[in-house]
């Protein structure tokens, strides 16, 4: 078959993309910092090395969902790798709420950045488990009920509460630190074709989750109806095969149309209401490999309105990706006194190494 024939049956079979899932379902844990991987560069006394104190944690929402998350539980680990004894704790209360600001611009005064009203979805006594050679995320704090976070009202902010007076130990909290990164980009190119309806939409991708570990989004927003829609991937955006790109589907009954991406990868492209218009997303995931920062991808929309050509076929612009370097994900500032109104924050940011539980979107 040529790459012609190859091309048109697949445009073909990617019409009704109702068929199409989405490749980007709901996880069940996810680590922040990634880059600490296995072991993490730094560690933290607060609270784990006193016998009271205060910490905070502010986590940029960028690193653990695309919008929304529901969590259910807070995980962490100690750090090292030699054995250490468990601690107890009369009384440890952590609260989940919105950060005043991303974890960059944390504050060494703890009030500083709290952001609205936080919610305790932990109360009680607690005890650190003793640890042996291997550092899992052992230290597991279950929320009393689910908290639901949602990226626009501010990056999560945890803080822990001991009310006891502070007796040393060298049970420490597993920490990385991490440097500024380079933003992702995104850019438009080639030409889009025109609804019988005169739809005033485009697409666009979200340069904030352009990392590894984070997500391409392919954004298409102010179309007149929700239309059948799918989503192209594709590694290059001159050549499909032995096929030139863009690609005039005027042949193919639908003028004014082109195809501007090779098609590699092809999923469903949900359309919502959004106000007095329709737009939706589809994501593709980055796997958490620093070689891939640098490297672009590129996507296009198709839109199914009979409509507006013989072929129903009305395709978007194309949007190029450029993947960037995750930055400042997390910060932590703590103090041994539960009544200091200020902490102890490192000039280089570093957080606890996080396992957040729950569904992420």
């Amino acid at each position: 078959m040529s790459y012609t024939a190859w091309m048109i049956r697949i445009l073909l079979i990617a019409a009704p993309c109702c068929i199409l899932a989405s490749v980007l379902p709901g996880q069940n844990q996810k680590m922040v910092p990634l880059a600490a991987g296995s072991a993490g560069s730094s560690s933290s006394p607060y609270f784990s090395g006193y016998g009271g104190g205060i910490a905070q944690q502010i986590i940029n929402g960028s690193a653990f969902c695309r919008g929304t998350a529901l969590l259910r539980e807070v995980r962490l680990r100690a750090d090292g790798t030699a054995a250490v004894p468990s601690r107890s704790f009369t009384r440890v209360r952590l609260s989940v709420g919105s950060a005043a600001s991303d974890a960059a611009g944390m504050s060494a005064t703890f009030a500083s950045n709290r952001k609205g009203t936080q919610t305790v979805v932990f109360d009680a006594a607690y005890s650190l488990p003793a640890q042996t050679t291997t550092r899992p995320f052992n230290i597991v704090f279950k929320f009393t009920s689910p908290y639901v976070y949602q990226r626009p009202a501010g990056d999560l902010l945890l803080e822990w509460y001991v009310p006891q007076a502070p007796v040393k130990s060298n049970y420490f909290f597993d920490a990385h630190a991490q440097q500024a990164g380079t933003t992702g980009t995104f850019k438009n190119f080639g030409s889009g074709g025109k609804f019988a309806s005169n739809d005033s939409y485009g697409v666009t991708s979200d340069p904030g989750l352009l990392q590894p570990g984070g997500a391409a989004t392919l954004i298409a927003s102010g179309l007149n109806s929700a239309y059948p829609a799918i989503s192209f991937w594709g590694f290059s955006n001159t050549m499909f095969g032995t096929i030139p790109l863009p690609f005039d589907l005027t042949p193919l009954q639908a003028p004014g149309n082109s195809l501007n991406v090779s098609i590699d990868l092809a999923f469903a492209l949900p359309l919502v209401a959004q106000g007095s218009t329709f737009g939706g997303e589809a994501a593709l995931p980055i796997p958490y490999v620093d070689a891939l920062v640098g490297a672009t991808i590129h996507a296009q929309a198709l839109f199914v309105d009979p409509a507006s050509n013989p072929r129903g076929w009305v395709l978007s612009q194309g949007v190029t990706m450029t993947i960037g370097r995750g930055g400042i994900e997390c910060n932590h500032v703590g103090h041994y006194d539960y009544q200091s109104a200020t902490g102890s924050i490192s000039r280089t940011p570093y957080g606890l190494v996080t396992e957040l539980s729950g569904v992420f979107n």
